[in-house]
């Protein structure tokens, strides 16, 4: 089958790889190269790379309803588009090209969580299980009919990166199994029921400063959903201190107020709760552990992030 795979980050790749060795992939629609490093030198998305490496055509539209570029696209001829995490809104004179239309694969259970930001939000809400969709497109964003769904559970230490790459890869396999009943004639169309719905937008990395006013376990889970990035934020010493990894513990204290100094690092208070916070980077440095954060800073006790 002649497909058009429209993704742009690691994840991405997942599906990627699996279609190339299953079926035609024609093209790779992706993001334009962005400056990224200290250098700002312009990088390519993953998936730019594999397609390169692989010679498979690769197109980077700045704006999708350019004539010539849905131009482009009817020249290709896709019987197939296929959508994972390519980050922009498809217009429906696009959508209507392939005569199999698009799919998408979505890592959350629709219709709970449409929209940029699935991933972060369920941990963000503490959900303890997720699922990945496949599901037609549609001219309202995720709101497709569904082809098929899979539960995947919710590990108390899953990260959004630890999560996603795991939501990723089995819904590589749901994918496949979506293609295959496509091309049966079997593929199933599931309404989503709309009153149901509920919204994920797409997170910045103010979004990530720690309040610490709020309680232990929203902090904690915060911390989890930008792991690895942008990352959790707070302020010591004046500088900004990100933090990676932190434990709910027993011990009461002021919020932001360093309660005490373990063999792991140190403890914080927060609105209920405390945080034991074990891998910290200040900026401009490297990630450390937090007994290496307490011994190089000489952290005391009764010191304030804020």
């Amino acid at each position: 089958m002649r497909i058009i795979f429209w993704g742009s980050p690691n994840w991405a790749l997942y599906p990627l790889q699996a279609l190339r060795e299953k079926e035609e992939v024609i093209a790779v629609i992706c993001q334009p190269d962005k400056p990224a490093g200290r250098g700002l030198s312009l990088q390519s998305p993953p998936t730019k790379q594999y397609a390169l490496r692989h010679s498979i055509a690769v197109l980077q539209p700045d704006n999708l309803r350019e004539p010539s570029f849905q131009e482009e696209i009817k020249q290709l001829s896709p019987q197939l588009c296929v959508i994972s995490a390519y980050g922009k809104y498809i217009p429906p004179e696009i959508l209507r090209i392939p005569p199999l239309g698009f799919i998408n694969l979505h890592p959350s259970l629709l219709p709970r969580w449409r929209g940029a930001d699935p991933v972060r939000w369920t941990i963000l809400e503490g959900e303890e299980k997720t699922e990945v969709t496949i599901h037609y497109a549609s001219e309202k964003m995720d709101a497709g009919d569904i082809i098929l769904q899979r539960e995947m559970p919710i590990f108390p230490d899953d990260t959004y990166g630890s999560l996603g790459e795991r939501l990723f890869k089995e819904g590589t396999a749901l994918l496949l199994s979506a293609i295959q009943l496509i091309k049966e004639g079997k593929a199933p169309r599931i309404p989503q029921k709309e009153e149901e719905a509920t919204y994920a937008p797409a997170l910045k990395s103010e979004d990530f400063k720690i309040d610490w006013h709020a309680p232990a376990k929203r902090i904690e889970r915060l911390i989890r959903a930008g792991n690895p990035v942008p990352g959790a934020f707070t302020f010591f010493r004046g500088k900004r201190l990100k933090v990676w990894q932190g434990k709910l513990v027993e011990k009461k204290g002021n919020p932001g107020e360093v309660i005490s100094i373990e063999k792991e690092g140190f403890i914080v208070g927060c609105g209920e709760g405390s945080l034991l916070l074990t891998s910290l980077q200040m900026e401009g440095k490297r990630t450390v552990s937090g007994e290496e954060f307490v011994r190089g800073y000489r952290v005391k006790e009764r010191e304030m992030l804020a």
